[in-house]
């Protein structure tokens, strides 16, 4: 069969001149390789028919559950709701159709009121049936309104869960249905602001429904998490959850071998090195068309569909970046036709994309549609549709070309087809059976919901893309063209093109009612999974499709942290057992059942005068008191005099573990525990002469301790090393909490590198690498910081926010210390204490950056504090008062170093406090808590000890470290000059002298946290002590990890850059609770 149009071969070719200048957007490589090309012919992914009869039991089960007589409408509704939110419904569709036009005929029909239902019912059943295709009036919602016409705060804020599923049907309002806009506002503000106050399973779930609801979310999507919080529900459906497990185990291993299938397809093509402008997004298209539609009945459209996106992504890149306007005309009018001869002088690309689209998008078509005798039908509508594509995109071109910036109005009748959604919607209806003519004429006739949905896509893509594509040669995106028909700012557009989406979400709702007898219900689906996608694809104005790693966890990191969860739960169990350290680096997952076994440890032995007997071996003592101290228990160090001799030393010790545990608790003494520090200084050498004698594992591990104990270092930096010995020890449990170690350790390597990522891309773009260019580039070693000062997930935006704050104090450090005169800081430093850049205006540029970033991460807090809080200006008055302390600290050394001054010892500790920048971090950081109230930042402004112990901690190790070397330079005296002038000590003296200063700041710090631990908030004060743990790891043996980066390498892989191999543990029971933790206590 010919695929070219009957027209006569051109017998004029244009010239096109060779020196046209070509663009280039530079996209990223795939992230994906060769990764999924070892399914394409698995067998192993192939389904046992077991796994096929267990899922037909389970299935005939929950038909028996939906078909009983069971008259609890309520009950009904909420497994409906289930069985869709578990991404199974496509089994059960009669049957949920059924229940759902009964419900509705009985509450309709039949005029039966729903007064006396609660809020969560009446929100429920009309979602379930809106969702259905059934109108069902807002008003029913009017009872939740008091008399003010407001939503009533007593009935709906005290429900949340009725809160919750008000929020989820608000999302299927039309047009004019203010009760629902007024329900949206209320309940996505409310649930907002509590969600700090739930359990950590509902709050997850609510946050997961703010970010994207439940109607615009795809169920397969969603089902992953749901699975986990259903399971965690202890009134869940054991057999439900048994066949959804099944079900995406099974289809996951269908859509494995697609994309393998495809991505051997792909390379075989040789795209990458025939089309190397284009981007390489083969995974990210199927996804998106898994999406769409992922049942098995599909998997062949699904091959087809992936194959045609492929082909518009390489010509989307070649109009978008690749040919100039005279080539692109030569390349519409050859798809228009179907004719290659119109390309024939064109380079060799060119061809290749019309050929991927002739040779073997056509022919695949026609080869599955020829028995049926539709070939011809089905093949003019899809090149219809394609040549209707590409004329839209010769549109742009032309914008492009001419730097026409067209109305909105005008940019939005374009957009429908370069949304692609008609040319995808096309080929979906082609390859059904409801492909008749009557449909397709419905399809080409522009109708408003595919409109709407087309419009969805087009404008949520610009409004991720506008600023980067706009800063290389591009057409004008929505945005331009909105501000140039309405004469509004960039701010103003964006909002408005948000609440056009908005509007299209009506527009698409009340269409799916008016439409559900008419159109196909796949069809319908179809449309909605369209709209879907691209709230997905471009969430947070981000386009995950051009930048693939953001699309990376979705879907794929589920199965880990499924994993977490499960594992988890087993890990509870072990938390009463002997002392394991790695639990010290998960122990953010089991606050709640760490802290319930101490109390009850410290209550039962402490209360009843019974800490420690005769019979308790040192091992045991010392694992006590470090556990309890950690925790903020006071308990005496007498505990140890039972271990010393008649002379009042420690008698000679063989116990290896004791000595070591007894080293680890001396490290948190206080002032005045002298047998503490005999401890120590006893441990420490003992341990040093006997490492060689050890097993390479416990002498390794010791050595580790003897640098860097465990008490001065951040549990996440030291997991990674002490998984790897704890999987040596023959005793370790492997299947639970070591895997759950390493799944955790992933998982949160992950989202750091996301992090990194992030404030990564915002210094590039900022360009202080040209702007400030005196300043050092430590983008990934000023993670740290942040990193230490909290590093559990939930933590994740005020790190990336902290990052960019830690870099501008970088930037600041910087500008101090090798860059301004004297006089010129005096005017930086006015300039932050006054927040007014008018100050520094006569100054270089490079200040006008610096201080510009800064403002920029104000700006980024203050937006984030009216988020959650709604109100920022105590925030801001604090965390800009603690900067302008900062420059000031700075401003004093600049004077010290000007006038070639040393200060005393005394004088200078005082400003290093300052000048660490830790009661700046720490303020930060309070900021972003639900502790940031008035006391406690007055409480920081005050520089308590603790945090002037910490401080000195970080300035007193850095000077130890950096020292030598700065005072080969111009610099301020640092602390072993000041120490030296002030005592009269040669440098060796003075060295020696502030290492015992450190190590009685530690005492310090130790002290302050007993006292401390009922005042102030725990984060804090972890905040506080991390701080000084990082500084300790940072200038270990006295070198600069910081500026002399190169020592951080081994570190950064480790931490941030290498994954665990984690061991796959099959059958692995699930049911062991937190009740066997406590039953195990108790008969110990």
């Amino acid at each position: 069969m010919s695929f070219s149009a009957s027209v006569p071969v051109m017998t004029s070719i244009p010239h096109i001149p060779s020196n046209s200048k070509r663009c280039s957007a530079n996209f990223a490589p795939s992230i994906w390789q060769n990764t999924f090309l070892k399914y394409a012919d698995s067998k192993s992914l192939e389904v046992s028919e077991t796994m096929k009869q267990e899922v037909q039991m389970h299935k005939e089960k929950v038909k028996m559950n939906l078909s009983s007589n069971d008259s609890n409408i309520l009950q009904k509704l909420s497994l409906i709701d289930s069985i869709q939110c578990l991404s199974i419904s496509s089994h059960f569709e009669d049957e949920i159709d059924e229940i759902l036009v009964q419900i509705h005929n009985n509450f309709t029909n039949n005029s039966l009121a729903i007064e006396e239902r609660n809020l969560h019912f009446t929100a429920l059943f009309f979602r379930l049936l809106r969702q259905k295709g059934y109108y069902i009036s807002s008003d029913v919602f009017n009872k939740f309104k008091n008399k003010k016409g407001e939503f009533d705060e007593i009935i709906v804020v005290q429900d949340v869960e009725g809160m919750w599923s008000l929020y989820e049907a608000a999302q299927l309002r039309v047009h004019g249905e203010d009760i629902l806009e007024e329900a949206h506002e209320f309940t996505y503000n409310k649930l907002k602001s509590m969600i700090n106050q739930l359990n950590p399973s509902l709050a997850d779930q609510i946050n997961q429904s703010l970010r994207l609801p439940l109607h615009k979310t795809f169920s397969r999507i969603r089902a992953r998490s749901y699975m986990s919080f259903y399971e965690e529900n202890p009134s869940h459906d054991k057999v439900l959850l048994a066949l959804a497990k099944l079900d995406f185990n099974m289809l996951q291993s269908l859509h494995q071998k697609e994309i393998g299938n495809i991505t051997r397809w792909c390379k075989k093509t040789g795209f990458a090195t025939k089309v190397t402008y284009a981007r390489d997004r083969v995974v990210e298209l199927f996804f998106g068309v898994v999406c769409i539609a992922s049942e098995p009945k599909y998997s062949t459209w699904r091959l087809i569909l992936v194959k045609l996106l492929v082909c518009i992504s390489l010509l989307d890149d070649t109009y978008d970046v690749f040919g100039t306007f005279e080539e692109l005309q030569l390349l519409t009018e050859a798809i228009k036709r179907w004719d290659i001869n119109y390309i024939a002088p064109l380079p060799e690309c060119f061809k290749v994309v019309f050929n991927t689209f002739v040779e073997e998008f056509f022919v695949d078509i026609v080869s599955l549609t020829t028995e049926s005798g539709r070939s011809s039908f089905v093949l003019e509508n899809v090149k219809q549709a394609i040549s209707t594509l590409a004329q839209a995109f010769l549109i742009e071109a032309k914008w492009c070309h001419e730097q026409h910036i067209p109305t909105y109005d005008e940019y939005k009748v374009n957009g429908v087809q370069t949304s692609i959604c008609p040319l995808m919607l096309t080929t979906f209806i082609v390859m059904k059976d409801f492909a008749t003519k009557e449909m397709l004429d419905w399809n080409f006739s522009n109708p408003k919901i595919i409109n709407a949905v087309s419009l969805i896509i087009r404008l949520g893509n610009d409004l991720s893309l506008h600023k980067v594509e706009q800063e290389r040669k591009h057409v004008a995106s929505a945005v331009e063209c909105c501000m140039k028909q309405y004469g509004i700012s960039q701010e103003e557009a964006y909002n408005f093109i948000s609440k056009e989406i908005s509007d299209c979400w009506k527009d698409i709702n009340e269409e799916c009612l008016n439409s559900h007898d008419i159109i196909p219900k796949p069809v319908i689906n179809c449309i909605l999974n369209l709209a879907r996608a691209s709230e997905l694809a471009y969430e947070n104005f981000e386009d995950k499709y051009t930048n693939n790693e953001l699309l990376k966890d979705h879907g794929i990191n589920e199965t880990m942290k499924q994993e977490v969860q499960m594992h988890k739960k087993k890990v509870k169990m072990y938390l009463s057992s002997n002392d394991n350290n790695i639990l010290q680096n998960i122990s953010c997952h089991f606050e709640h059942e760490i802290d319930e076994i101490l109390a009850q440890i410290h209550n039962d032995f402490t209360n009843n005068n019974d800490l420690v007997t005769k019979e308790c071996d040192l091992h045991f003592v010392a694992l006590l008191f470090r556990l309890f101290r950690q925790k903020g228990y006071y308990i005496s160090s007498d505990i140890f005099n039972k271990f010393k001799n008649r002379r009042g030393e420690f008698d000679e010790i063989t116990d290896v573990q004791g000595m070591w545990s007894l080293y680890e608790a001396a490290q948190l003494r206080v002032h005045g525990e002298d047998i503490l520090e005999e401890a120590h200084e006893f441990t420490y050498n003992r341990l040093k002469s006997i490492t060689n004698q050890l097993s390479p594992s416990l002498g390794d591990q010791i050595n580790q301790s003897l640098g860097q104990p465990f008490h001065k270092t951040i549990p996440r930096m030291k997991a990674r090393s002490y998984i790897s010995f704890y999987e040596k020890d023959p005793s370790c449990d492997k299947v639970d909490l070591l895997n759950f170690a390493k799944l955790d350790f992933n998982m949160v390597q992950k989202l750091y590198k996301k992090e990194i990522g992030s404030n990564t891309k915002w210094w590039r773009e900022s360009d202080f690498a040209t702007k400030v260019p005196y300043a050092r580039d430590r983008i990934v070693e000023v993670f740290f910081w942040p990193f230490a000062m909290n590093s559990e997930p939930k933590y994740s935006t005020a790190r990336q926010i902290i990052t960019k704050l830690v870099l501008c104090i970088s930037l600041v450090d910087d500008t101090y210390d090798v860059y301004g005169t004297v006089e010129e800081l005096e005017l930086f430093t006015r300039a932050i204490q006054r927040w007014d850049i008018r100050y520094i205006e006569s100054l270089p540029e490079c200040f006008k950056v610096v201080f510009n970033a800064i403002v920029e991460c104000l700006m980024e807090i203050d937006v984030f504090m009216n988020d959650v809080n709604g109100d920022s200006s105590l925030v801001l008055q604090h965390v800009k008062q603690a900067f302008s302390n900062f420059v000031q600290g700075y401003m004093v050394e600049a004077k010290w170093c000007h006038e070639g001054y040393i200060p005393t010892y005394d004088e200078y500790k005082i400003n290093g406090v300052l000048t660490s920048a830790n009661p700046l971090f720490t303020t930060v950081f309070t900021a972003f808590g639900e502790f940031a109230t008035k006391e406690i930042f007055g409480w920081i402004s005050d520089i308590p000890l603790i945090l002037k112990t910490t401080s000195l901690v970080g300035r007193l190790l850095n000077d130890l470290a950096s020292h030598k070397f700065e005072q080969q330079r111009e610099h301020v005296a640092s602390a072993v000059e000041s120490c030296m002038k002030q005592y009269d000590f040669s440098e060796e003296e003075a060295y020696e002298f502030i290492k015992k200063d450190i190590n009685d700041s530690w005492k310090d710090m130790n002290e302050e946290y007993l006292k401390l631990t009922e005042k102030i908030p725990r984060p804090i004060l972890d905040c506080i002590v991390n701080l000084a743990r990082i500084c300790e790891f940072l200038y270990a043996n006295f070198e600069d990890k910081y500026t002399n980066c190169e020592l951080l390498n081994d570190h950064i892989m480790a931490l941030l850059l290498d994954p665990i191999i984690v061991l796959k543990i099959i059958n692995i029971n699930q049911d062991n609770t937190i009740k066997f933790l406590h039953s195990k206590f108790n008969n110990s």
